[in-house]
């Protein structure tokens, strides 16, 4: 799943309005792609691996429910 196409969108989204991204997203978007494909494989992949440690003070939620859209 790409970023953009994350299921969740604000109550004014239809089929024919998709909300533009902000200029600040775009940027903080590409800032981070820049800096991933920077990255060997074992930066990454240490990455990853430290993702637990990294955000620990967030707790898991309930899930949501698969997406029915196709």
């Amino acid at each position: 799943m790409r970023i953009c196409d994350f299921p969740v969108m604000c109550e004014r989204a239809t089929a024919g309005h998709r909300p533009s991204r902000s200029a600040s997203a775009e940027a903080a978007l590409r800032a981070e792609i820049e800096r991933i494909s920077r990255m060997t494989v074992e930066e990454r992949i240490t990455a990853a691996l430290t993702l637990r440690e990294r955000f620990s003070w967030i707790h898991p939620g309930k899930a949501l429910p698969p997406s029915t859209e196709k």
